[in-house]
């Protein structure tokens, strides 16, 4: 029974930490809005994983400046094969 009714945010608490991994290869015009959505997650425990083959000027300004407004969130943006 406790567990029916413990508080939410006890559960969170317990929810193991993730690693998303996001593949970025070309920019489109609504890149930094999709972007921006996976560092607004309600999830206790993640980090994010952002991975460019090529140089893309452009889209690793976009990370940088994300990483930059959240900068509570665990990124990290990888560059090259």
């Amino acid at each position: 029974l406790y567990k029916f009714h413990r508080k939410p945010s006890s559960l969170l608490k317990e929810l193991p930490g993730v690693s998303i991994i996001k593949p970025l290869t070309c920019v489109d015009s609504n890149l930094a809005e999709n972007l921006k959505t996976f560092f607004q997650f309600k999830y206790p425990r993640y980090e994010l994983l952002f991975c460019v083959q090529e140089p893309a000027p452009h889209v690793i300004d976009i990370v940088k400046k994300l990483q930059q407004q959240y900068p509570h969130i665990d990124s990290q943006l990888f560059i090259g094969k």
